[in-house]
């Protein structure tokens, strides 16, 4: 269990930028004391530096949104272009902050008439071309390593809308583990938005098998559609055909 949760200390700090030791106080729910030792393990490895009240990863280890964008691009344009095509008129869509979900906008019809909720800053600007789509946008602070908007109240401001299709985007996932992701402002309206829209799409290509991060916030039997860039495998074809989730892919 300790060494796990350095693990995960380690993979937040690098998503996150720096956290506070508060932070991770609440986020694993140990004693402050416990987390200085794992923070003194870590700073001694040479895996995070230590600064007042907290710690802050390592500047050859903040992996950057540009760096994450051009990461399999192929990969992200088939993905994004698919999921467009899932899109109709008169939707009411919410689309996830994340590198790939962001180019679903570049597939779009110029016509297209629908309404968009998100908390993406690439995709409130590339909305802005579109005439006919009604844009709605979450969160109260804004998040420059995921160019993202983000807010721990943003429960009650989603929780009004009927969200007919939903396409999320996450750091990591396993059949054990379910969707997930690192940032625990990002999980809280992640979470919301699973509970509250009729169709669940998840992107994902195939460099997030098997890797499982820090906090889950989908169930991946919960999801009705999982959209990737190749044929999964096989294990995963025969948990989603067990559990009615319809794959799409290329």
């Amino acid at each position: 269990m300790k060494t796990q949760r350095q693990t995960d200390i380690r993979e937040l700090t690098q998503k996150m930028g720096s956290v506070s030791l508060d932070e991770l106080c609440r986020i694993f729910n140990v004693s402050k004391n416990t987390i200085r030792r794992d923070v003194n393990e870590l700073a001694k490895d040479g895996l995070v530096e230590k600064v007042y009240g907290g710690i802050k990863a390592v500047d050859d280890q903040v992996i950057s949104y540009t760096q994450r964008d051009v990461t399999n691009k192929n990969a992200k344009n088939t993905i994004a272009s698919l999921a467009a095509s899932r899109i109709q008129n008169g939707d009411i869509i919410f689309i996830d902050s994340g590198t790939t979900t962001a180019q679903m906008v570049d597939f779009f019809s110029e016509n297209i008439s629908c309404t968009i909720i998100t908390n993406n800053f690439d995709v409130i600007k590339k909305c802005v071309d579109f005439p006919n789509i009604i844009l709605i946008v979450i969160g109260s602070l804004y998040k420059q390593t995921t160019r993202s908007f983000i807010s721990l109240n943003n429960e009650i401001n989603v929780s009004h809308y009927n969200i007919t299709k939903s396409f999320m985007a996450c750091t990591g996932f396993s059949i054990e583990a379910g969707l997930t992701n690192t940032d625990p402002y990002e999980h809280a309206i992640k979470k919301i938005i699973c509970e509250k829209t009729s169709e669940i799409h998840i992107l994902a290509d195939s460099s997030k098998y098997e890797k499982p991060t820090l906090l889950t916030y989908c169930r991946l039997e919960n999801i009705d559609y999982f959209i990737t860039d190749a044929t999964p495998p096989t294990k995963y074809v025969n948990f989603f055909k067990e559990n009615d989730v319809q794959v799409l892919t290329d």
